[in-house]
C-alpha cells in the first residue's frame, strides 16, 4: 500500500496529498493558538491519507470517525469541523485519490501522434486500475455511490471522469475527430476505456486468463486499437 510512516499530527510525518512523497508536518508555535495556514492545509491532507488507509484496511463500515481520529492524532471534534461527517470525509478521500492518479498519468504521457499518445493513455490507465491503491479507491466509491442512491447523478461518482476527458483530449489532436460531435465523442472514449481498461483488468484480476505482464498488456491494446481503427481512422492519425 502506498501510505506508510504516518504518525501523530503534532511534529509528524505525512505523505504530501498531491505528490505522495512523505514530508514533514510543520509544529505549532509553542504558544499553541490557531494553526498557521501552511499546518491547516498540511492536516487536511494528513486526516485524508490516514483515511484512506483505514477504509481500504477496514471497510468504510467497519471504521468509525473515532477510528480515523486516533489513527490521525486529531480530536473527532477537529475532525468534525473540517468533513461534517464521514459520508464527506468519504467523499474528499476520492476527490483527493482521482486527482492524484489524474496527476500521475497525465504528466506520464509521452509526446508523439494520436495512436501513440492514445496506446500509452490506456497502459497507463491500466496499468494504474491493477495497483492495491486504486483498488482501494474503487471500492470506496462504490461504498459512496451505494450510499447515495437517492442523490441526483452529478453527486455521486464513477471515478473515470478524469479517464474520459484524458481519452478525448488525444483524440480531439486529430482533425478528424474534432469533427465529431461532443457525445460521439464521448461515446468513442468510453468505448475505448471499456475495450482496453475494463475488460483487461477483468480478466486480471477476476478471470485469471489473462497475465499481468507488461507484453500481454501492450498487446491487448494494440490489437484493441488495431480492430476499431477500421471503422474510426482517427484513431490512427
Amino acid at each position: 500500500m502506498a501510505f506508510s510512516g504516518l504518525a501523530n499530527y503534532d511534529g509528524a510525518m505525512t505523505q504530501d496529498s498531491r505528490a505522495g512523497v512523505e514530508c514533514a508536518l510543520a509544529p505549532r508555535g509553542p504558544k499553541g493558538g490557531r494553526p498557521t495556514r501552511e499546518v491547516a492545509a498540511q492536516l487536511g491532507g494528513h486526516i485524508l491519507e490516514v483515511a484512506f488507509r483505514q477504509f481500504t484496511a477496514n471497510g468504510v463500515d467497519g471504521t468509525s470517525m473515532e477510528d480515523i481520529a486516533a489513527a490521525a492524532g486529531v480530536s473527532k471534534r477537529t475532525l468534525y469541523a473540517r468533513f461534517g461527517s464521514k459520508l464527506a470525509l468519504v467523499q474528499a478521500v476520492i476527490a483527493l485519490g482521482v486527482d492524484r492518479q489524474r496527476r500521475r498519468i497525465v504528466s506520464s504521457i509521452p509526446a508523439g501522434g494520436v495512436r501513440m499518445r492514445l496506446a500509452a493513455a490506456l497502459r497507463k490507465l491500466l496499468d494504474a486500475s491493477l495497483q492495491p491503491e486504486v483498488i482501494g479507491l474503487t471500492e470506496l466509491i462504490h461504498w459512496f455511490n451505494l450510499n447515495t442512491r437517492d442523490l441526483p447523478a452529478q453527486h455521486r461518482s464513477s471515478g473515470v471522469e478524469h479517464a474520459f476527458e484524458m481519452i478525448e483530449a488525444i483524440l480531439l489532436e486529430s482533425p478528424r475527430a474534432r469533427a465529431l460531435p461532443a457525445e460521439a465523442l464521448r461515446s468513442v472514449s468510453t468505448l475505448l476505456l471499456d475495450l482496453a481498461v475494463t475488460i483487461p483488468r477483468e480478466r486480471i484480476l477476476r478471470r485469471y486468463d489473462m497475465e499481468n505482464t507488461p507484453a500481454a498488456k501492450a498487446a491487448f491494446i494494440e490489437q484493441t486499437l488495431a480492430l476499431l481503427g477500421a471503422g474510426m481512422p482517427y484513431l490512427d492519425d
